[in-house]
């Protein structure tokens, strides 16, 4: 039997995202679907499941208009 989480990660994407500068833990609120962890002591690493290419795109409008520098993006194969 599949349970609800793994039939909603079935129809999304995995993503990873690398922003230069850290994010502290009160954007976790913001960032509701994606996990932060800090990966050195300028950058942090968005994961995690997103609906579709709108909602990425959306994510990456925020972190844009917030003034972060985009390092990469990519998808993750599960």
């Amino acid at each position: 039997m599949v349970t609800e989480p793994e039939q909603l990660h079935a129809t999304q994407q995995k993503y990873e995202i690398i922003i230069d500068g850290l994010l502290d833990q009160h954007w976790a609120t913001w960032l509701h679907t994606l996990q932060m962890d800090h990966i050195d002591e300028h950058r942090t690493r968005l994961t995690g499941y997103l609906p579709d290419q709108a909602a990425l795109f959306g994510v990456l409008q925020k972190l844009h208009n917030m003034g972060l520098l985009l390092v990469s993006v990519r998808r993750i194969e599960d």
